[in-house]
């Protein structure tokens, strides 16, 4: 009775509800502790994050111990018809302990995003950034985060992220790397880092582009010749 309060306080969508959502490219960050209720919330495309952008998570996760909790992100996007020159255009997004297993192909993205991530999306009765949803952890035939993600649970989901790609998880509070990987067999790129901090904010940091830090290195000689301009000058 307790847990149907506590879901129906923090206004969190029942799985016991229809499933009927249609993933729609968005990622999605995931909590579970292994036992209890995993949480899901959908952060919106990868195409609209912003460096330093955060959400405000306290309301859907009252009641974890950040400390312990297991989270990551994923996602992934692209045509689904259309053969493999399409690849150049076919994404998967994950966060990252270590580097990711390259995306190798389209038969390999279909996996993903034909079935991994909808599995987990289909749970979802309102679709869009800032839907969330509570299911059960031990639920893996319902593709909960931890049977779907987890090296502990993905061993029960065969059509899981965790079987099909990567476990995108890490424990507690902290940053994690966020990748993005093309279905052409490259090595995936890191976009950023997601982070969690004690307030329940998850926070995005962009990795800045090549040409950024080309402009970082052209400001700071700059800088540097103009320092050694004016000391040159007041020694004279």
């Amino acid at each position: 009775m307790y847990k149907t309060a506590l879901l129906a306080a923090l206004g969190l969508a029942s799985v016991t509800a229809a499933k009927s959502a249609t993933y729609n490219g968005d990622l999605l960050v995931g909590f579970t502790t292994g036992s209890g209720s995993d949480v899901i919330y959908d952060l919106g495309s990868a195409s609209s994050l912003t460096n330093g952008q955060t959400w405000d998570l306290s309301s859907v996760l009252t009641g974890y111990t950040l400390s312990g909790v297991e989270w990551g992100v994923i996602g992934s996007t692209g045509p689904v018809s259309g053969g493999s020159g399409l690849n150049n255009q076919r994404y998967v997004y994950t966060t990252d302990l270590t580097d990711p297993q390259n995306l190798t192909g389209k038969n390999m993205w279909n996996g993903i995003n034909g079935t991994a991530v909808p599995g987990i999306y289909q749970n979802f009765t309102t679709t869009g950034a800032g839907a969330s949803l509570s299911i059960a952890s031990t639920d893996i035939s319902g593709n909960s985060w931890y049977g779907s993600t987890t090296i502990s649970g993905g061993s029960g989901n065969s059509s899981g992220f965790f079987t099909a790609y990567a476990d995108p998880n890490t424990t507690g509070l902290g940053s994690v790397n966020f990748y993005q990987a093309v279905a052409t067999d490259t090595a995936p790129t890191q976009f950023g880092t997601f982070s969690l901090d004690g307030t329940s904010t998850l926070t995005f940091a962009a990795v800045p582009e090549p040409s950024t830090f080309g402009l970082f290195a052209a400001g700071g000689g700059l800088l540097l010749l103009t320092w050694r301009n004016k000391f040159r000058s007041n020694k004279a």
